[in-house]
């Protein structure tokens, strides 16, 4: 009966000094390389204001812009700044071609946005502005479930290019 309770509480120490900490040896860890982005967002006096977040620097475009978007949907992070897209919105598909982004939307940019002309070209003005702050980007088509945006007041039929008031 002895004999079982040491062979038994050798292999449990074993188990336990073998299995370690459950801490990876950070020297294998491979680094997250972020990039600043600056978001737009809008701001209590009806303007676009950025915010800027470290995004993930992944090498391919597509799945990086894809980030980008996703952040912008999540609002800002400031009390100070406004959504310019429903949280419920999400990015069915990212392609780029050339300088030119398509961005589709699920459905609810189109059930769930706020409405109202003000908020739609907030709404707009932020994916445009934040997407062409990389100088791959130049226009932006936007769909909602393959179909052009048409959220209330504004049917997008064709690719969108910045706006910079001077």
């Amino acid at each position: 009966m002895k004999k079982i309770f040491i062979i038994v509480s050798l292999i449990a120490c074993l188990l336990v000094f073998s299995s370690g900490c459950g801490c990876t040896n950070p020297r294998q860890a491979e680094p997250v390389i972020t990039l600043p982005v600056n978001l737009f967002f809008a701001n209590s006096y009806g303007e676009m204001a950025t915010e800027m977040r470290e995004i993930a620097n992944i090498p391919d475009h597509e799945q990086f812009l894809k980030l980008v978007i996703e952040e912008l949907i999540k609002g800002p992070e400031s009390e100070s700044l406004i959504a310019t897209i429903p949280e419920t919105v999400k990015v069915h598909a990212l392609t780029i071609e050339t300088d030119l982004v398509h961005v589709d939307f699920s459905r609810e940019m189109h059930t769930d946005h706020w409405r109202g002309a003000d908020s739609e070209v907030m709404t707009i003005n932020s994916i445009v502005n934040t997407l062409t702050e990389f100088p791959f980007v130049e226009r932006i088509k936007m769909t909602v479930a393959g179909e052009a945006m048409n959220i209330e007041h504004m049917f997008l039929d064709e690719p969108i290019r910045r706006y910079e008031i001077y």
